[in-house]
């Protein structure tokens, strides 16, 4: 299963899913954001597998 955490959300994916579609399903703009899978920065357009361990960091101040 695909764990994903951003901040203090943790998710986990049971199958392959495109990060830009996990993205929007969430509701989180893709332009604000880095997604980090299994160490590397990836583009939207990734792919995530069962196996993979996914970090979403803010790229913009929230404050």
């Amino acid at each position: 299963m695909a764990r994903i955490v951003m901040e203090d959300r943790v998710w986990e994916v049971k199958r392959r899913m495109n990060v830009l579609r996990f993205l929007q399903r969430e509701g989180i703009n893709p332009e604000e954001v880095l997604v980090i899978i299994n160490g590397k920065v990836v583009t939207e357009d990734a792919v995530m597998e069962p196996q993979d361990q996914v970090k979403i960091l803010w790229v913009l101040s929230r404050g």
